[in-house]
């Protein structure tokens, strides 16, 4: 196993757990603390479901998203619902009711397309196998989602809220010091996320229906039947 796949692989279990600096720590109970304190953690997590229920709305969103990880990996997404793609040098997803393909691009070499049955939306196993299939410490925002509802259940600490503008899309942010940064526009649409593990940047938003050649297996792709990933 080389080492992209293998810190791929690493960031895949990092972040489907909470565990981005150890679970005990983040999530453990808080013994003695005061009514003040339960209601700021309260607050907190009702914050964060928040925060989630925004980014849940992106998937009824029509638009291309382009970003840049924190390797300078460059991915795009694109949502025409039902269908949904993620693609980067590496890899490319391409999901919908009919199929869904994982396809593998590896420079100067035949594409290959792992093909099974179509889902609406991008199921969560589906986005933790893109960590791998994307690489460049891609986290999806399914799985971003994923752990924020986890982290609501228990905050790990005060929850920051503040607003940044990312590719001139204005994003309300929410932030746990030392854990991670997450930030989406009204719509839902991811514009920035950091953590320890990961980071993802917005550069540049389209609204609107995605060119058709998004949705398009790669030139010559040979397509097996297969898991995604």
């Amino acid at each position: 196993m080389d080492k992209k796949r293998a810190a791929a692989i690493l960031l895949a279990v990092s972040l489907a757990v909470p565990a981005l600096i150890g679970a005990a720590k983040l999530f453990g109970p808080k013994p003695g603390e005061d009514t003040q304190a339960l209601a700021a953690r309260a607050e907190a997590a009702e914050t964060l479901r928040d925060f989630v229920t925004t980014l849940d709305a992106a998937d009824d969103q029509t638009y291309t998203a382009w970003y840049t990880t924190g390797t300078g990996l460059a991915i795009v997404s694109a949502n025409e619902p039902p269908r949904h793609v993620y693609r980067s040098p590496a890899g490319q997803y391409v999901s919908g009711p009919e199929a869904t393909y994982a396809c593998r691009t590896p420079e100067n070499e035949r594409p290959v397309c792992a093909r099974t049955a179509g889902v609406d939306g991008v199921p969560l196993t589906h986005a933790r196998a893109l960590i791998e299939l994307l690489q460049g410490s891609f986290a999806a925002p399914e799985v971003i989602a994923s752990w924020l509802s986890r982290a609501a259940t228990n905050p790990p600490g005060k929850v920051i809220r503040s607003e940044q503008v990312h590719a001139e899309q204005a994003g309300s942010c929410v932030a746990i010091e030392k854990v991670f940064t997450a930030c989406a526009t009204p719509l839902g649409v991811l514009t920035y996320f950091e953590s320890p593990d990961a980071k993802l940047t917005l550069t540049q938003f389209k609204a609107g229906a995605p060119a058709a050649e998004m949705f398009s297996l790669p030139k010559g792709a040979a397509v097996t039947d297969g898991e995604p990933g």
